[in-house]
């Protein structure tokens, strides 16, 4: 009693939706990671108030730098016109960037990585390999190594997909994070 299907063009059911679509990243840069700040954040025996002060020394030590307005005067009197490649934003995502959003998770991940150091003294950290997607959602996380597909490794995957960078301008922009415990 139903007709039958007929297949759709996939150009033409494409070609309805309102977002413009980017292969992953080829290449991939490893994220500038304050090792000290890490070792004090997965120290087991660090108290919550030590690990509150040492994120707070950081982002006091850290002072953003302001963007340039489009358009803006360099000091010889020349102006200066960037062009954006039409995403909305010339914005480009910084290490300093990557590094506040991940920490501002630090919770979700401690507890990831303080549950493997109980099972697994030896442990030593992880790497987790993604790519940032312009509207600031992440793709393609990955954990690097024999941690693959163990708890630690799912537990981590879960949160680094969670998390929601800044809008930036150009293509999908590859991250290798490493995650290290002392």
């Amino acid at each position: 009693t139903r007709p039958e299907p007929v297949s759709f063009p996939i150009q033409e059911a494409f070609a309805q939706v309102d977002y413009k679509f980017l292969p992953p990243p080829k290449e991939f840069t490893a994220v500038a990671v304050e090792k000290d700040l890490l070792d004090q954040i997965f120290n087991p025996q660090a108290s919550q108030e030590e690990i509150e002060k040492a994120l707070k020394k950081r982002r006091t030590k850290r002072r953003p730098a302001r963007p340039k307005k489009a358009g803006a005067e360099s000091g010889d009197g020349v102006q200066e016109v960037t062009f954006g490649d039409g995403s909305g934003t010339e914005h480009t995502l910084t290490d300093d960037e990557v590094n506040d959003v991940i920490l501002a998770s630090f919770g979700g991940l401690r507890s990831c990585i303080l549950s493997e150091l109980k099972s697994n003294p030896s442990f030593r950290g992880v790497t987790v390999k993604f790519f940032i997607r312009p509207t600031g959602t992440t793709g393609g996380v990955q954990i690097q190594g024999k941690h693959s597909g163990t708890s630690v490794g799912d537990c981590l995957t879960s949160r680094f997909r969670a998390m929601k960078f800044p809008e930036h301008g150009g293509f999908n922009r590859g991250v290798i994070y490493p995650l290290e415990v002392q």
